[in-house]
């Protein structure tokens, strides 16, 4: 049932004016109705009643989705826009275990309604992809003060606000590896893999070889003859750009030292055995993206080592992965870092922990193609994470997942969709809610003597048709929908139509965040 997916509220509150009116300018639903039938709609999307009676438990383990039958006010910003907002209502939670995908275009308020809201009602750990900080900034203090969560906030270049200062971290990758367990080889791989971005997915030698090489080099530094304080990224970094040394005296080392399974001997052979061309070719890729780790801001924060992602199951932990917009895309390698070694530690956790940990990808595209993550949305959920994949639109994620990206939407139990503006998500919408028959009225020409017997001309046929055209998803879900609309969907469940609330304009979140400054 709907409200067992969504948890059940002991004393289910009333509805405010029934909740109706979000639903009754939809013009089909129930089969047989006819064309332009206002209550077709209430026949086939969950009937707002029964959603109320879910309801939400704040600071547990619900996931925050919207409001039912609140109150739509139209009020002008301090820029001059006039948009539409949500006040009272009823609070609606997901208790799914299932992970969650969120599309919602550009601009739209995906983190002032959806993101914001999450990270100050739920209960259980977080990590969190943060561009600009601003997550961090708004809700920090409230997690770590309200909700008892040691909050870490890994921000390289500094652009949180003052009071985030006291929540900064660090964290060294290399701290994992264990030259004495028995997955020494495979943790390595896991970092290897995430700071190599695939750019040719038809030809991967290049891309897959000088990931060989950077395994070798990482397992060289963390079972090598390094001091502690040597033992990170940045030593990798250097020594494969020549910055220690000449890239022979490096190879030399590396043969001397054989490490694990003798994989480090043999990253260096397979590198000297190249080509003089393809070597160079696979050390420029390498070299390449691992130029983040010039930055000294970079440096600074994979010098030290402040916390355990094994935590995240066994204690309150959040985690702010923070970047500007402007270096998304050149440090991209530092969040995908983060992803791979996550996912790994869950994995490797026997923890049980009372509220799965939530892992939030916001502008998960720039991540780029990650094997490890694919594979988790269809593996990790019954081991405590879920995943909220947070896009655009869907051609971001066909774009990089090719025919297999509706293994996203497919390992989803819950779907939100809103300020959909593109034509292959809304007609990918349309299509996902189904079709329904309704009847067509035709008017014909009567003769005298058929309209003397009371004949009106009138006949019906029956027509298949859309629930919604894509054209009706554009516009009831669009970002300046009057009644602040998105649509969930539950696979196998009636979809429902929820309100959004924005974080700064509804009761529900008043005094528990703070001021962001863009």
């Amino acid at each position: 049932m709907l409200r067992e997916l969504l948890g059940k509220s002991s004393t289910p509150p009333p509805l405010p004016g029934g909740g109706d009116a979000i639903l009754g300018d939809l013009l089909r639903g129930e089969e047989g109705r006819r064309h332009g039938d206002s209550h077709s709609a209430r026949n086939y999307f969950e009937r707002p009643e029964l959603i109320a009676q879910a309801g939400f438990q704040d600071g547990a383990g619900d996931n925050f989705l919207g409001i039912i039958g609140g109150k739509s006010e139209r009020v002008k910003r301090t820029d001059g826009r006039v948009e539409s907002i949500t006040r009272g209502g009823v609070p609606i939670g997901s208790k799914d275990d299932r992970h969650r995908t969120l599309v919602a275009g550009s601009r739209s308020g995906k983190g002032r309604c959806v993101l914001i809201p999450e990270l100050l009602t739920y209960g259980g750990s977080m990590i969190v992809l943060d561009v600009k900080g601003e997550n961090a900034a708004i809700t920090a203090r409230w997690r770590a003060q309200k909700l008892g969560q040691q909050v870490c906030i890994l921000d390289p270049f500094q652009i949180t606000p003052a009071h985030c200062s006291q929540y900064r971290a660090r964290y060294n990758p290399l701290s994992i590896l264990d030259p004495l367990s028995l997955t020494l080889v495979e943790d390595a791989g896991l970092i290897a893999d995430a700071l190599i971005v695939a750019q040719n997915s038809k030809d991967s030698h290049w891309d897959e070889t000088a990931k060989a090489f950077i395994e070798g080099v990482i397992l060289h530094v963390a079972c090598g003859e390094f001091s502690p304080d040597e033992r990170n990224l940045v030593t990798v970094a250097e020594l494969i750009a020549g910055k220690q040394g000449s890239l022979n005296l490096l190879l030399d080392e590396m043969e001397e030292a054989g490490g694990p399974d003798n994989r480090v001997a043999a990253a260096a052979r397979m590198i000297r055995d190249m080509g003089d061309n393809e070597r160079g070719s696979v050390l420029s890729n390498a070299r390449k993206n691992l130029k983040f780790l010039d930055y000294d801001a970079m440096q600074a924060s994979l010098s030290g080592h402040d916390f355990n992602l094994s935590d995240l199951k066994t204690k309150p932990l959040t985690i702010y992965l923070v970047l500007p917009a402007t270096r998304m895309a050149t440090c991209r390698q530092w969040l995908r870092l983060f992803v791979n070694m996550t996912l790994a530690a869950i994995e490797k956790s026997p923890a049980r922990p009372k509220y799965a940990v939530q892992m939030i990808l916001d502008e998960m595209p720039v991540l780029g193609h990650m094997k490890e993550l694919e594979s988790a949305i269809g593996q990790m959920a019954g081991l405590g994470l879920r995943i909220t994949s947070v896009l655009q639109d869907l051609g971001q994620l066909k774009a990089i997942y090719k025919d297999r990206f509706e293994t996203f939407l497919g390992n989803s139990g819950i779907l939100q969709f809103f300020g959909n503006v593109d034509f292959f998500t809304s007609e990918w919408i349309s299509k996902y809610l189904g079709s329904t028959t309704i009847r067509v009225e035709e008017r014909g020409a009567n003769s005298i003597d058929a309209r003397s017997k009371g004949a009106s001309g009138s006949s019906f046929r029956n027509h298949i048709q859309e629930l919604m055209t894509p054209e009706e998803v554009r516009r009831f879900f669009a970002r300046d929908d009057h009644y602040n609309r998105q649509l969930v969907c539950i696979p196998g469940k009636r979809p429902f139509i929820l309100q959004r609330a924005n974080y700064d304009q509804h009761e529900l979140f008043r005094g528990r965040f703070d001021v962001w400054q863009s």
